[in-house]
């Protein structure tokens, strides 16, 4: 499944950046493989609290997968440099100016964190880092290209109507983590209340 859409993502790409051409494709490469990226990692980042909120055949589907929904993401995203590449090089003063400094190391980080959560999706590196690292890697990663992802979207939406599903989506799947962070705490913390009585 993850080579499948990886692949399709990549064949898209470069339908958009050899069919377009110059920077009109490189930059519709740019939106489609953004835009693949964020349902993919969406998926991947709301599995488990979905199946916890709400057991039923999606989530169960999303749990048995999310692992490769992960890696689907980190492919989709590689392909995204590829396309930021090739807008580069079509128009580099263009790409510049469309961008802020400031990050270039945002993005960076979220870079390494990908890699590093894709290499380590499998048992084997799983296995060499430990379970404490491992959970921290996922956990601290996630939420900082859910902020990543938040960073370019939101004040998007904020003005052009077109980006508000993606805001609205980013933002329910932060919501559904909370609350099932809330309900995973809400015993643990009442045992330890009466307890303490």
């Amino acid at each position: 499944m993850t080579g499948i859409v990886t692949a399709v993502v990549l064949a898209s790409a470069l339908v958009l950046i050899v069919g377009i051409g110059g920077s009109m494709g490189a930059r519709s490469a740019l939106r489609m493989t953004a835009r693949a990226s964020l349902v993919l990692f969406l998926s991947a980042f709301t599995a488990s609290a979905l199946h916890r909120l709400r057991p039923m055949p999606l989530s169960r589907w999303l749990m048995r997968n999310r692992r490769y929904l992960g890696v689907a993401f980190a492919g989709s995203h590689l392909v995204h440099a590829l396309a930021i590449g090739a807008s580069i090089r079509a128009d580099a003063d263009a790409f510049y100016a469309s961008q802020q400094p400031s990050g270039y190391m945002l993005n960076g980080i979220g870079y390494a964190f990908i890699l590093a959560m894709a290499a380590t999706s499998f048992r084997a590196p799983a296995r060499m880092i430990g379970t404490t690292v491992w959970r921290w890697l996922h956990w601290v990663g996630g939420y900082y290209i859910w902020f990543a992802f938040a960073k370019s979207y939101v004040p998007r939406a904020l003005h052009d109507s077109f980006y508000l599903p993606f805001a609205a989506a980013l933002c329910l799947a932060l919501a559904l983590r909370l609350s099932a962070a809330i309900r995973t705490a809400r015993p643990y913390f009442w045992n330890q209340w009466r307890c303490a009585k």
